[in-house]
């Protein structure tokens, strides 16, 4: 490591020191006592969490990996965004097309990643395998996390206080498209199905079923089959 910043060439490593906070959401809803959650403080976090998310977005970044443990508190209701592993930057339509001009000449075009970000967070669009989708499934993710906060503290204020917040997941799939199609364990139909626990089909027992309005962004083939099979 180099003693003096103008030796940084010659260093061998980057050190990076960060604040110290001793709590992700999750570990906090699940020690935390019914009584000492209120709607106050759920407000103050939500709050909090837009904030940042929108902090993060104004510098045309989305973090594509938001789920509880990924989201630190302390004592004060602060919040921050950590693990931005799977984090990339975020153009609209016009900085999309410059960057596609600039890159090799305007021969390479950009495509996201197609099966990124935690199962229960994942959104429609990325399940589906879309790769033009934008900063709007951070906010999926979060609107997952804030209703399953609520739930929790509806299912500690019953007197249920061994409860974790992986007791109320909103979206509780086990498996997820593209990975998991096929037929249920023991089924001889020769027709295709759809697992039962697959994280679209949870989505959708919630949501209800979708238009066509709401779905002809589609261009995959297989996700289209997909969608109609499920319809």
């Amino acid at each position: 490591m180099a003693n003096k910043t103008d030796d940084l060439k010659n260093a061998e490593a980057i050190f990076i020191v960060m604040e110290f906070v001793a709590h992700d959401i999750r570990t906090m809803l699940d020690k935390i006592k019914s009584d000492c959650l209120s709607e106050e403080h759920v407000k103050i976090i939500m709050y909090n969490l837009l904030c940042a998310v929108n902090f993060m977005h104004s510098a045309g970044l989305m973090h594509r990996d938001i789920k509880p443990c990924n989201l630190l508190i302390d004592g004060e209701c602060s919040v921050k965004l950590c693990d931005f592993g799977q984090s990339r930057p975020y153009f609209d339509k016009s900085e999309l097309e410059q960057f596609e001009k600039e890159e090799e000449g305007g021969q390479r075009k950009r495509r996201l990643s197609a099966h990124i970000s935690s199962r229960w967070y994942r959104p429609p669009e990325i399940i589906l395998t879309h790769q033009d989708y934008s900063n709007s499934v951070d906010i999926w993710a979060l609107g997952c996390v804030f209703a399953e906060i609520l739930l929790l503290i509806q299912q500690k204020q019953a007197n249920k206080s061994n409860i974790k917040l992986s007791d109320v997941i909103l979206f509780p799939g086990k498996s997820c498209y593209p990975f998991t199609e096929g037929k249920e364990k023991g089924d001889k139909n020769d027709k295709a199905t759809v697992r039962s626990d697959d994280q679209l089909i949870k989505i959708l027992e919630l949501l209800g079923l979708q238009s066509e309005e709401n779905t002809n962004f589609l261009v995959d083939k297989s996700a289209i089959d997909y969608i109609t099979l499920i319809q």
